[in-house]
């Protein structure tokens, strides 16, 4: 990105190696590559219902793979309805 300063340049070099890490550990715990993993669970999706009188948030049902990848994360299945208002 666009750091001049040696504390934001030392700071997003060192986000960027985290994500790294946290993204091999979960290639390693799920044994999937990244590509896969990341089509996988983009997949899960909140979508958004509007009527004159309320507005709901709900998530789509989590296929098998994407239910499969969560549980080897420990990561549990989101609810079905998030919001409503």
């Amino acid at each position: 990105m666009f750091h001049w300063m040696p504390q934001r340049i030392t700071a997003h070099v060192k986000l960027c190696v985290l994500a790294l890490m946290i993204q091999r550990a979960v290639e390693l715990r799920t044994e999937m590559t990244w590509t896969n993993i990341r089509t996988t669970l983009e997949t899960l999706k909140a979508v958004s219902y509007r009527t004159e009188k309320q507005a709901i948030v709900q998530t789509t049902n989590p296929t098998k793979s994407t239910a499969s990848i969560l549980k080897k994360l420990d990561i549990t299945k989101p609810k079905t309805i998030i919001s409503l208002s």
